[in-house]
């Protein structure tokens, strides 16, 4: 059974990852950042991999501001 107990744990960690990923998106949207959700989901995947907040979002706010 290790293999369905897996399973189920994966699926459990999925659907946390969206719950957060959700939550995050309507913070964003509450903050007006302009971010969609894939962009957002690159973001929270960078900053899992390590990458410096501050430095990120100044990327992000750069990468807006020559978008507009």
């Amino acid at each position: 059974m290790p293999f369905a107990k897996e399973t189920f744990e994966q699926q459990q960690k999925t659907e946390r990852k969206n719950e957060i990923l959700e939550m995050s998106y309507e913070i964003a949207k509450i903050l007006e950042t302009g971010l969609d959700r894939e962009t957002l989901q690159v973001v929270v995947d960078l900053l899992e991999q390590g990458f410096d907040p501050s430095a990120l979002a100044s990327v992000v706010k750069e990468l807006t501001r020559q978008n507009n």
